[in-house]
Formats: structure tokens, C-alpha cells, sequence
């Protein structure tokens, strides 16, 4: 691990005509139990997008092809500092897709996001995502 370096992440916040969100429920360290969106980190010679596709594809088994849409680029700092690329994209219900990674994902309105724990300082993010579906 070599402290200061940006690693580079690519997150998807899916969500439906009801202006709610889809999280998953970690099961693993780190953020075990906490409800994130789904994603990960940008690899060695890897775009953003196609992180985005890989990471989908790898913990949904949903094809992502062009239909998402880049809403933004955090940076969080701690130890070693992130860049979060969002990708948002819609996603009326979720019976098509197999959990590959952690243990639940649901569908989430914005007044249940304020007591849930939320993982990877994404709430923030979350919070920003509501505002921008509601504009």
C-alpha cells in the first residue's frame, strides 16, 4: 500500500420510477454489514467505464452497455485518497439479476437512507443522488 496515491473507483446507484435507490448489503470485510453501492476500484489499464461494466457484470450478472449515465466525481480522503466516479442508471425491478457480491440488495427510498449504515463514506454520495433525482 503506498500512502498518498488516488485510487481511482467506478460506482453504479441503480434506480427505479419511484425514485428509489438499489444497495448492497456487504458481507464481507471491510463495511461488513452496511448497504453500499455497487462497483470497485479502476484497475491497471482500465477505463473507468469498462470498470463500471466489469464490476456490474461481476456482482449483478447485468450486461451494462451504454445505457448508464455519469453524474459525478467525488474525492474522498483518508489514508490513501479516492476519486468515485457515479454512474447512475434505471432499473425498474430486479428480478433478472443474481447477487454475486454480499449478502441482500434493496430498493431504498430517501427517507430510509438517513438511519441506514450506510459504507465507503457513500452517503454523502447517496444524499447528492436524491437531490439530483428530485431536480
Amino acid at each position: 500500500m503506498i500512502i498518498g496515491k488516488t485510487l481511482k473507483a467506478a460506482i453504479l446507484i441503480p434506480y427505479n420510477s419511484k425514485k428509489e435507490i438499489l444497495l448492497q448489503l456487504r458481507d464481507e470485510e471491510p463495511e461488513i454489514d452496511k448497504w453500499v453501492c455497487f462497483g470497485g476500484k479502476v484497475e491497471d489499464r482500465e477505463e473507468v467505464e469498462e470498470t463500471l461494466i466489469r464490476e456490474i457484470k461481476e456482482e449483478l450478472d447485468w450486461d451494462l452497455t451504454d445505457e448508464f449515465e455519469n453524474v459525478g466525481i467525488y474525492s474522498v480522503s483518508e489514508v490513501n485518497p479516492r476519486e468515485l466516479h457515479v454512474f447512475a442508471a434505471r432499473l425498474e425491478n430486479i428480478d433478472g439479476l443474481t447477487l454475486g457480491e454480499g449478502k441482500d440488495l434493496k430498493f431504498f427510498g430517501e427517507e430510509e437512507i438517513k438511519d441506514l449504515p450506510i459504507g465507503f463514506n457513500q452517503k454523502t454520495i447517496i444524499i447528492d443522488f436524491f437531490n439530483y433525482l428530485t431536480s
